[in-house]
């Protein structure tokens, strides 16, 4: 009936059970393997570690107060909740935290280190604590009640989280290691790589932002969403595709690498800086992607604007075929370069006010109608075979225009080319400003050029 006090020294039980009242632990250590039951397990250890190889059980919770460590090393088998509310609790065995069924919580300042140790279903609540490891894993799902870590502390351990972790508050991922998300989370707040490398090979929640630190990473292990990306840190895609979709600005200056693509959802301005080597395709469906430095994009890898905006600004970029089917290209003095620029939008109107580079061609279908109002300089063909195409910028002098279909060429300006090609249903107007159109080589006219005011034609 009484209570087992320890301060100091050695509790030796060796292979014998034994049941009390009470255990109050500020020191030393209770070895064997023997069981030890209690109405309550109090660990309050100031500093230095106490360690616990014998088995804990019954139906009490063990709690962790004070500074110090305590070390489990015992099968345990209580099935109270375990309470780190000060100091560390190390995991030394897959069941030192008793049965699954009692939870663990941590709080601010606290640690739940694991040791080598696979643990079940445990459900872990973190309220401003840390859950760190060397190298281990834990089923059991993670309830956030306040902004927490999650870590692994050598550079090459791994805790491997397969559970959801949950709450409306985020995770900082700490230390040189790497965590490993395998569940669908659903946690709302954000989401910080200060260290190390943060691998998911489930999913984030949708809403959550990902901060990426100089020298840190943060992996995709399968395609995802997220509110927003910043940092300066690494993204490795893993041959998986990011969605960036929110409505706030930021800007990323890291590195994002390996085949796989990007997403651009949303109505915020993403700004990219880094020198990224990602291949895969690049697709802005709404929203603006800025560049903040040249050859951001990937260089084979195609650009598709499906409804938002490009904007290279003053810098210049090479990239694989560029698809315009809605939205805006646009830019200051920067240069896109491309081997095929293809405008598709069936209806309303498109705009490239960005200068067009390279040897590459442009070509015009679907029934609206493209503005291209830079100066640009692509020495390929450019062919309009349906819908309109007004230029109040200009094309380079060695471009051949082909027109076919129904095709219309809006011609706005003075513009010389090398070649001319009309079908029998193709018109050139001008709509608005002074036009006069000089073809350096062949013309093949088989329809009329319409003008208004006073404009000139020249061609063989």
């Amino acid at each position: 009936t009484g209570a087992l006090n320890v301060a100091g020294g050695t509790f030796a039980m060796g292979a014998y059970n034994d049941t009390v009242a009470a255990v109050n632990i500020t020191g030393g250590q209770v070895t064997g393997t023997g069981t030890l039951g209690g109405a309550s397990y109090d660990f309050a250890n100031a500093s230095g570690t106490v360690n616990i190889s014998a088995v804990i059980s019954g139906s009490a919770g063990v709690t962790k107060t004070g500074a110090g460590t305590l070390v489990l090393s015992g099968a345990n088998t209580y099935t109270g909740e375990t309470v780190i509310s000060a100091g560390k609790i190390i995991v030394r065995h897959n069941t030192a935290l008793g049965s699954t069924s009692g939870g663990t919580s941590v709080a601010a300042g606290a640690t739940l280190d694991l040791y080598n140790v696979d643990v079940g279903a445990e459900q872990v609540t973190l309220s401003g604590g840390t859950l760190t490891d060397v190298t281990s894993s834990l089923a059991g799902n993670i309830v956030l009640t306040a902004d927490s870590n999650i870590g692994a502390t050598n550079a090459d351990d791994v805790l491997t989280l397969s559970g959801v972790i949950s709450g409306s508050y985020g995770i900082t991922k700490v230390g040189a290691g790497t965590v490993v998300l395998g569940g669908n989370n659903t946690y709302t707040g954000t989401t910080t790589v200060s260290s190390g490398t943060l691998s998911v090979t489930g999913s984030l929640a949708d809403v959550t932002s990902v901060t990426v630190a100089s020298g840190a990473t943060y992996s995709l292990g399968a395609s995802d969403t997220i509110t927003a990306l910043l940092g300066a840190g690494n993204v490795v895609l893993n041959g998986n595709t990011l969605t960036v979709d929110g409505s706030v600005d930021t800007t990323y200056s890291g590195v994002m690498s390996g085949a796989g693509a990007l997403i651009k959802n949303g109505a915020a301005n993403f700004t990219m800086s880094g020198a990224n080597t990602y291949t895969g395709g690049t697709t802005i469906n709404a929203g603006t992607l800025s560049l903040g430095a040249h050859n951001v994009l990937s260089n084979t890898g195609a650009v598709n604007v499906s409804g938002g905006t490009l904007d290279i600004r003053s810098f210049n970029d090479t990239v694989g075929t560029v698809t315009l089917s809605s939205g805006v290209i646009t830019g200051s003095t920067g240069q896109l370069t491309s081997a095929n620029y293809n405008v598709t939008n069936t209806s309303g109107t498109t705009i490239i006010s960005a200068i067009l580079a390279g040897n590459g061609q442009l070509t015009k279908t679907g029934a609206g109608t493209l503005t291209l109002s830079g100066a640009n300089t692509y020495t390929g063909d450019t062919t309009i075979n349906a819908g309109t195409l007004k230029l109040t910028g200009s094309l380079a002098t060695a471009t051949d225009v082909v027109m076919t279909g129904s095709a219309v060429w809006d011609l706005q300006v003075a513009q010389t080319i090398a070649s001319l090609t009309m079908a029998s249903g193709n018109s050139i107007t001008n709509t608005a400003g002074t036009s006069s159109l000089v073809v350096s080589g062949t013309s093949t006219l088989a329809n009329s050029i319409t003008t208004t005011g006073t404009q000139t034609y020249t061609g063989a």
